[in-house]
């Protein structure tokens, strides 16, 4: 039997022994507060996202990113979870999961599961801001500067700003693709075996998708398995400024578009 741990006040996390995935894990779902997310994290690296219709897809969405990693991992709903996906939930190993919403048939059941259990009474937009990110300018496609002569689309735009949101939370470089709101891959490091290792989990996932990277591209060389895997569009965080052209021709040349967000 699962006790429920009901946080009502942000400074209730810090009493949490081991709680760096339960902070993470919040901070990535306060990110999407106002949809259906679903969030996987172990070991302080998130290892699956996802926004969707319901919590139910949200997480087989996410789940599907790598879900030998989630084993063990802390799995996190933005808004309310259903029975059909509490059923899920207990039939997995997760070490805990946290809900911001359920109805009693659904709590009953989930006290059942061997997981721990959260339920965050607070509101994700108050913690959002909690957190500083009032402080920090809100990531919309009006920040955005087009690097390249090749505009993206409106799809691969809300697909650039879901993968940044998650990447930035991730402390350090590392690179994330995605599409249609879904994680494909998350790799650590920013070189050609990081990148290389990403297509291949990411697997036809890759095509069409986009690619968001901690540090902007200098190197041509490392556009050759982006290509390979067809990726279309790519976001970073820095302004070229005239800088690294070739980079920018390269991908051009390949219908890879670039924008970058002009921020750390």
């Amino acid at each position: 039997m699962s006790e429920i741990i009901t946080l009502k006040e942000f400074e209730e996390i810090e009493k949490l022994k081991e709680n760096t995935d339960i902070k993470k894990t919040l901070t990535i779902i306060s990110e999407f507060w106002d949809v259906h997310s679903c969030v996987i994290v172990k070991n302080g690296i998130p290892v699956g996202a996802s926004l969707s219709g319901s919590p139910y897809e949200a997480k087989i969405k996410a789940l599907d990113c790598n879900p030998i990693a989630a084993v063990g991992a802390t799995i996190g709903f933005s808004k309310k979870i259903d029975l059909q996906t509490v059923k899920a939930l207990s039939r997995m190993n997760f070490h805990t999961i946290i809900f911001t919403d359920i109805d009693e048939e659904g709590k009953k059941y989930l006290e059942k599961c061997k997981s721990r259990v959260i339920n965050v009474e607070f509101r994700l937009d108050v913690y959002k801001k909690y957190l500083n990110e009032a402080e920090v300018q809100e990531l919309t496609p009006k920040g955005f500067k087009v690097a390249t002569k090749l505009k993206p689309t409106q799809e691969q735009v809300e697909d650039m700003v879901f993968a940044w949101k998650v990447l930035k939370n991730i402390e350090k470089d590392g690179i994330l693709i995605a599409k249609d709101f879904k994680t494909r891959a998350i790799e650590l490091g920013i070189n050609i075996s990081a990148i290389e290792t990403a297509m291949d989990n990411a697997c036809d996932g890759s095509k069409e998708a986009v690619l968001a990277i901690s540090k902007n591209i200098s190197d041509p060389k490392l556009l050759h398995p982006m290509i390979q895997g067809r990726i279309t569009g790519i976001i970073e965080p820095k302004n070229y400024e005239g800088k690294d052209k070739d980079v920018l021709k390269t991908a051009e040349k390949y219908g890879i578009t670039v924008i970058t967000v002009g921020v750390e």
